[in-house]
């Protein structure tokens, strides 16, 4: 070996110093480092007087340096028991390159020096030299040191018994174990349990003879592994043939072994590593967090690390995954490894997508609860919350029941999930439908507000009605929101339908009303309830009115609420207008027979009034006999409402219920009467037709007369009527009813004046030309010299008529006039036969 490989090593001298034990000779100037080297060169303080250790060594640590001694009891000293100290200090760094301990231990003193020069030289030692077999059987001897090693506690120690071979023993124990290991070969001399100090060693010596003294657990047994076969780990600690593998596996994460319990973790991935090809999930997941813990650098050990990356992908994309091994990813940082997050967060969401599919609730929850208890953000925690957001992206009512499931079973699952739920009507129907019929109290507490927030009024609903009175859902309700119909009518359903009406009318609100009006209710369940004086129930009542007559039902049980509202009314309570017209468009509107009408008309106003009496006269009309017990309002209605017009327009056809209307009220029009019979094709009996004309005379009705004349001319059943009516008509018609109507009763005939008055009248209207005159008098053989000159056709007809009545004509009579007329006027020829028959019968002038 060049110089290059050579190792510095310090050392001093302890020993007695002015009858006490303190430094002799060093080759270094470290105050602290002597300080700790004073405590660990002396003789333990516990040695029995009897016992005589002899010479014996020690290997100690102080910062970063590792210390071995040899101590020789001092025989030539002041004082007894004094003993002598050779201390070799070497960096851990450095010692961690030497192959074989014993190129230091050859450096010891074999005795102690007689010389002990105050500075003393620095030691220089080869790091090559090849390990020479110390002690027979050193394996089998050191088996049950390293099995302590491998296994202790941290209050755990290990007794050696100190002999002849204790140097080789630990000498082929440093020499064979791993390098980086070295140093926490620390020991020391003791006599007694006392002297423990677990934080700083855990391999003692003492001598055979004090052995019993101590715990038999802690002793060291030489025989307790002979027969046994030696464990792979220690093969591997002490460098076997088959630790090759595991270096080349240490090397390649770029992972040096500190500390016993490293190996461990070490020796651990290793074999887990090996057996990678069938290796369990656990084991899997084991492997994962040791490679992290050992190689923590992303560019370390990249094939190991591919390869356990690709058998946890192979593991997750089986049909039945272990949900252990979803759970577990969460605490694994793969920072350190060959893989890109997404990679596998793609294969977690689409594991969980699966199980929400699958409705596989167990899964579920135990995945998100572990996402729920993870602070930290993660891969995973984002692999974990983009599967539920996509599977609430569009929610299905198995999601949806899927849900209420999580929330009765996962805490904060509730508050996590809205995260993701998308605020629209189709997602509430979901949760609707699915509500668990009982809900814990924890779930609503939780999920109460949310919903407030969100305004999701019919999921409030269905969620207060579960746990609440219905009179305090409504309440609660009403208090969120006093207008969504749909959320107060799942409450609504919670009630009986009169306590719902009720308490619709004490919160004066509408859209409750607008509920009640829909239930399935008669109003005389409600009566007991009702209360007419109160605005909401008159309100409540027009409402239901008014839905029976839209629905055509009957509004016979309307009746005695209208009796009690009236009776209100004329006690002087206030009722709504719009209640009583409601009322007054119905058949209720009738009030013939209640039983204070004379007193309610004043309190009804004029619209609403009118239309109560026209209902109320219309009905009295049809049974009435006298109107001497008619209020005269009502009276008046009848006359000015159209009531009587009305009436005769429904009876058309009974000519007997006509004439007793125009008989019980003699005011009445007599154009009613006229348009009447001008409707009627005939009267049904001779009475009627009489009763008909004795009205027409007793009211002096000429027109209607004239109607009725009109009718006979062509309809014999009228001719009754006329007869009695005839003196009504002017003198022609009466005339023409004489002359041309068959089947006339009675006889009539003209009188003088009568006869002079209309022939006169007649020959004015043909003749209106003097010279028109003169022609006709000439015709009927007159003297024209007879006639006067008036002014006037009128004038001179009077004069020649009253001449020829008083005979003052002699050349001309009525009788010829007559004919010539009839004979020279074709248009008025039936006029005048009529007057020339009725000539014959006037002899005083012919």
């Amino acid at each position: 070996m060049d110089e290059g490989t050579l190792i510095t090593a310090e050392q001093c001298y302890f020993g007695e110093m002015n009858r006490g034990h303190g430094l002799l000779s060093v080759s270094f100037d470290d105050k602290r480092l002597l300080a700790f080297l004073s405590r660990v060169t002396d003789m333990p303080v516990s040695k029995p007087a009897d016992v005589n250790p002899g010479v014996f060594y020690g290997c100690h640590t102080y910062e970063s340096f590792v210390i071995f001694t040899k101590t020789f009891p001092d025989s030539q000293t002041s004082r007894s028991g004094m003993v002598f100290t050779h201390a070799i200090i070497v960096e851990a760094k450095s010692l961690a390159k030497l192959c074989n301990l014993e190129a230091i231990f050859s450096l010891f003193v074999a005795e102690i020096p007689a010389v002990k020069p105050i500075r003393l030289q620095s030691l220089q030692i080869s790091e090559a030299s090849t390990p020479s077999l110390l002690i027979k059987d050193s394996q089998d001897a050191l088996l049950p040191i390293l099995e302590f090693l491998l296994s202790a506690k941290a209050d755990q120690y290990l007794v050696i018994p100190l002999d002849h071979q204790m140097p080789a023993l630990y000498i082929s124990l440093w020499n064979t174990i791993i390098p980086s290991l070295r140093y926490l070969l620390t020991f020391r001399l003791s006599f007694n349990p006392n002297d423990i100090q677990t934080a700083n060693y855990q391999l003692y010596f003492t001598p055979i003879a004090l052995l019993p003294r101590w715990p038999q657990k802690f002793l060291y047994d030489n025989n307790k592994s002979a027969h046994n076969p030696t464990p792979h780990s220690i093969k591997l600690l002490l460098q076997d043939d088959e630790a090759a593998p595991l270096a080349l596996f240490l090397q390649q994460l770029n992972y040096t072994i500190n500390d016993f319990k490293s190996f461990q973790l070490c020796e651990l991935a290793f074999t887990n590593y090996v057996n990678l090809t069938h290796i369990s999930n656990s084991k899997l997941l084991q492997l994962l967090r040791l490679i992290i813990v050992l190689s923590p650098s992303k560019t370390d050990g990249e094939p190991i690390k591919k390869a356990v990356i690709t058998k946890l992908i192979q593991q997750l994309d089986q049909p039945q995954v272990d949900n252990f091994l979803l759970l577990s990813l969460a605490n694994i940082d793969f920072k350190a490894l060959h893989i890109s997050p997404s990679v596998l967060s793609s294969k977690v969401t689409f594991m969980l997508t699966s199980w929400w599919k699958d409705e596989k609730a167990d899964l579920l929850q135990e995945t998100l609860q572990r996402r729920l208890e993870t602070q930290e953000s993660s891969w995973w925690i984002t692999a974990i919350d983009t599967s539920v957001e996509q599977q609430f992206n569009k929610i299905s009512a198995a999601d949806a029941k899927m849900s209420w499931i999580l929330w009765q079973t996962i805490e904060k699952a509730i508050a996590y999930f809205w995260r993701f739920i998308k605020r629209d009507q189709s997602a509430e129907n979901k949760f609707i439908d699915t509500l668990p019929k009982k809900l814990n109290k924890q779930v609503r507490v939780q999920l109460l507000p949310l919903v407030k927030k969100q305004n999701w009024f019919r999921l409030h609903a269905s969620l207060i009605v579960q746990y609440l009175r219905p009179e305090q859902a409504i309440e609660e309700q009403i208090a969120l929101t006093s207008t969504d119909k749909p959320s107060l009518t799942i409450i609504a359903n919670q009630f009986l339908p009169t306590a719902f009406i009720q308490s619709a009318i004490t919160y004066k609100n509408q859209i409750l009303i607008e509920i009640a009006l829909g239930l399935p209710v008669e109003m005389s369940e409600l009566e007991r309830d009702i209360e007419v004086e109160n605005p909401q129930w008159q309100e409540f009542i027009l409402a239901k009115l008014n839905q029976a007559a839209k629905q055509k039902r009957s509004i016979s049980e309307f009746q005695s609420i209208l009796t009690r509202v009236l009776d209100s009314l004329v006690d002087g309570v206030p009722m709504s207008d719009m209640l009583l017209s409601g009322f007054a468009e119905t058949t209720l509107a009738d009030l013939s027979n209640y039983n204070q009408r004379a007193s309610v008309w004043e309190k009804l106003s004029v619209s609403v009034r009118e239309k109560f009496l026209k209902a109320t006269g219309s009905s009295l009309l049809e049974h009435l006999i006298t109107t001497a017990d008619l209020e005269p309002v009502l009276k008046e209605a009848i006359l000015s409402l159209n009531i009587a017009e009305d009436y005769m327009r429904s009876h058309a056809k009974s000519w007997q219920d006509i004439l007793r209307i125009f008989e019980l009220f003699p005011s009445l029009p007599e154009q009613f009467l006229i348009d009447h019979i001008n409707y009627s094709r005939q009267i049904d009996t001779n009475v009627n037709a009489i009763r008909l004309g004795n009205l027409i005379k007793r009211n002096n009705w000429r027109n209607c007369a004239t109607v009725v004349y009109q009718k006979a001319g062509y309809n014999d059943s009228y001719k009754p009527a006329l007869s009695q009516c005839l003196d009504l008509l002017d003198l022609w018609k009466r005339l023409k009813v004489k002359y041309t109507f068959s089947n006339m009763p009675g006889t009539w005939s003209m009188t003088e004046l009568e006869w002079l008055s209309h022939f006169e009248n007649l020959c004015s209207e043909i003749y209106e030309e003097e010279t028109e005159i003169r022609i006709i008098w000439k015709k009927a053989g007159g003297d024209l010299a007879e006639l006067r000159n008036k002014e006037s056709a009128k004038v001179i007809w009077h004069y020649a008529l009253q001449d020829l009545k008083k005979g003052k004509m002699k050349s001309i009579t009525f009788e010829k006039l007559v004919q010539e007329m009839i004979i020279n006027v074709p248009a008025k020829r039936e006029q005048l036969r009529i007057l020339l028959s009725e000539l014959s019968a006037i002899t005083t002038i012919r």
